[in-house]
């Protein structure tokens, strides 16, 4: 990325640089802006609804005000309460006008709202009068056995006001079928401070209390009323999208959690800690919110492209001194460059960095005379040495013929082997060979030790990786660390030396194995083994830092010897070389 950034043009880096100081605060602030931006963007999605509910909750407020108001009324009438004091033993004329008197109440408190529904229960009476009187019998049968809801209305002292949300099956007169509906129903106990002579009951149907049938919600959205009286708690479900709308509504009324969902909820005034709520989609909410995104991101990309082009003007204006001197200078350079004689004028402002940059050309030109001297001497070398090569035929046929004339089997089989080897270390004077070779000439160099020191007591294991065998490797590269072992390791071992070789793959390189069981080295010559020619144990020979040298200069400073070894127990060096198949 840092040398991406260099290729580009000065004024280009000028520009950017400035871009991304200018860019920092810009991007914190609107970081800063975004998060409160984002909670400001939620409300509004919902904002239209939540209107709209809180209108239709005042609505719902005043009606259950003023449902409260009359009860109030009903239960300080005077004339119902002596009715109701002496109902167990009213006559037939005191019984009509009883009913006169309740129906003249209820006309009165319903005026202007049909909806509305009056009911007397006196505790006493055995019997309906007209349709605003019922037995408590009749109000028992609604409810189930063992019902939470009736028992807490039959717990009520007199004159205490109890606000519940029912569902009743009644008909609305004596001919009418009955249907059932939601219903909010209020409560309170007539009678004096001993006994109650009076259940009175005002209801009116929820869904006309509450008319947001209207509103247009977004789809899946769920909605409803969290009603509390006191100790009694109620969720009333009013939309039906759902299967189980309830139950999502009443878990948010109860933990406040609603996964999936917005919430937005108005209160009751007049029922504290009752409120109207709705659940909002949370696909819709951030369906809203992504536009509002895109609208955003839009303003940020235009805001950066002014910025760039800004930096861009006042780079360009900054560098344009620069940018001209530099390219005077390089028209400069290349005249130098073509024609060796000229001179460098420059820039006042670059004489100083044009004059040092026409040293380093000169040094340059005159280093690269020297290479292509030192290249020629080289090949006046190499083509000496051709010429001064002898022929190594008459090396293998001298030595056959001595084989020849030699009865000793120990003996012809090592001359056999010298053969073998010279083959080998010979092979036309390429560098490179294949690793089968080299391993073959490394068997042929440990015989003719072993038998021309008597070495009986040494033995030697190989272990090549087949799949190695053709790769190739620069010649009489591992003879120098197995003569080393031999000399220095396992020679004078009177229990017996062992040398084991081996050579295997990995991850694309070669790695070769060669381990003794000899006298070991101390950690001081481990840490200088590769510092000198010789050392402890592995010196003489060809030269471990020869062997070392040879490698970095073909292979690269990636590739290489390392030493593992610890006196009285023996060594192990490992050389890794790449993985090549080719012959040079």
């Amino acid at each position: 990325m840092h040398r991406k950034f260099r290729r580009l043009p000065y004024r280009w880096r000028v520009s950017l640089v400035m871009m991304i100081f200018a860019l920092i605060p810009f991007g914190l602030f609107g970081a800063v802006y975004l998060s409160g931006e984002k909670d400001k963007w939620e409300k509004d999605a919902i904002s239209e609804y939540t209107q709209a509910l809180e209108v239709e909750t005042v609505q719902f407020d005043r009606f259950v005000q003023e449902m409260e108001l009359k009860v109030a009324y009903v239960s300080s009438n005077s004339s119902v309460q002596s009715a109701l004091n002496n109902i167990s033993s009213m006559t037939l004329t005191q019984g009509l006008q009883y009913i006169n008197e309740l129906k003249e109440i209820a006309s009165t408190i319903t005026a202007g709202n049909d909806a509305l529904v009056v009911r007397w229960y006196p505790y006493l009476s055995d019997r309906d009068y007209g349709g605003y009187s019922y037995t408590m019998g009749s109000l028992t049968d609604e409810f189930a056995p063992g019902d939470a809801l009736y028992e807490r209305i039959q717990r009520l002292h007199a004159g205490e006001i109890l606000i519940v949300a029912r569902e009743v099956e009644r008909a609305q007169d004596g001919y009418a079928k009955a249907t059932m509906e939601e219903r909010i129903c209020v409560y309170l106990k007539i009678g004096n401070m001993k006994n109650s002579d009076c259940l009175l009951e005002i209801s009116m149907p929820i869904d006309q209390m509450l008319d947001i049938k209207d509103v247009k919600f977004p789809a899946g959205s769920i909605y409803g009323i969290f009603l509390q009286a006191g100790e009694t708690k109620q969720t009333i479900l009013m939309s039906q999208d759902l299967p189980d709308a309830q139950e999502l509504l009443e878990t948010y009324h109860t933990t406040g959690e609603c996964s999936g969902f917005y919430p937005g909820e108005i209160t009751v005034d007049g029922l504290p800690g009752s409120r109207v709520t709705c659940l909002f989609p949370e696909n819709y909410v951030n369906g809203v919110i992504r536009g509002n995104m895109v609208q955003f991101l839009m303003i940020i990309v235009l805001f950066v492209l002014a910025i760039l082009a800004t930096s861009y003007g006042v780079a360009t204006l900054l560098t344009a001194r620069v940018t001209r001197s530099i390219e005077k200078m390089n028209n400069e350079l290349d005249t130098f460059l073509t024609e060796p004689s000229a001179s460098v004028v420059g820039d006042s402002d670059f004489l100083g960095i044009e004059s040092r940059i026409s040293q380093l050309i000169q040094n340059t030109r005159e280093y690269s005379a020297k290479l292509e001297q030192h290249k020629a001497e080289m090949n006046r070398l190499e083509l000496e040495l051709l010429q001064m090569r002898f022929n190594p035929h008459f090396l293998y046929n001298t030595l056959a013929s001595i084989r020849y004339q030699i009865k000793d089997q120990a003996i012809r089989k090592s001359i056999d082997s010298l053969i073998h080897y010279y083959r080998i270390v010979l092979s036309r004077g390429h560098l490179l060979i294949r690793i089968e070779e080299e391993i073959a000439m490394i068997r042929e160099y440990l015989d003719l030790e072993i038998f021309a020191y008597r070495l009986e007591n040494v033995k030697y294991e190989f272990d090549i990786s087949e799949e190695i065998k053709g790769c190739t490797i620069i010649k009489h590269l591992l003879q120098p660390i197995v003569e080393n072992a031999m000399d220095h390791g396992v020679r004078g071992n009177e229990k017996g030396g062992m040398i084991w070789i081996s050579a295997r793959p990995v991850r694309g390189d070669i790695v070769f194995e060669i381990r003794d069981n000899g006298s070991g080295m101390t950690p001081e010559q481990v840490e200088n083994v590769l510092k000198e020619p010789a050392v402890g144990s592995i010196g003489g020979g060809y030269g471990v830092y020869n062997v070392q040298q040879r490698i970095e200069t073909y292979y690269g400073d990636a590739y290489g010897i390392t030493f593992h070894s610890k006196e009285g127990e023996g060594t192990r060096v490992m050389i890794r070389i790449p993985q090549r198949r080719e012959l040079g």
